[in-house]
């Protein structure tokens, strides 16, 4: 990480637990496997090309199937 350069990192907490909620996740699939589950270790705060995350908007580029 240096000045003028593009940044993309995730703050971490590694000890966080929390339980799998299929209804709080962010994807298309109403279900999950993992519903109910205790996890360990969260995202805290993203960062992309130095600009924090927040969900409100979008970033970076849509990759379709021919882009994969």
């Amino acid at each position: 990480i240096a000045p003028g350069f593009d940044a993309d990192f995730c703050v971490f907490a590694p000890d966080e637990a929390f339980v799998v909620q299929a209804e709080q996740l962010h994807h298309r699939n109403p279900v999950s496997a993992y519903h109910g589950m205790a996890l360990s270790g969260r995202v805290v705060t993203t960062w992309l090309r130095g600009i924090k995350v927040t969900g409100d908007e979008l970033h970076g580029d849509l990759l379709g199937r021919e882009d994969a």
